[in-house]
């Protein structure tokens, strides 16, 4: 799990508005019981795209 958010850490690094990366790493935060860092991905995801329905949709799963 670690490599993995490295991972997404580097893509966000390079592109602070890939909203894919956020997502991506939010679920990761999730798996790993670190929800509130996961709630703050998916606003952050929100915030750059706020037409994109994903990162509403899994924030909804997340709080549900």
């Amino acid at each position: 799990m670690r490599e993995a958010i490295a991972a997404f850490n580097k893509a966000i690094a390079y592109d602070q508005k890939n909203v894919e990366a956020y997502v991506e790493r939010a679920l990761v935060y999730d798996e790993t019981g670190k929800t509130k860092m996961a709630e703050r991905d998916f606003t952050k995801a929100i915030l750059l795209d706020k037409k994109n329905p994903l990162p509403y949709f899994k924030r909804g799963l997340l709080n549900f």
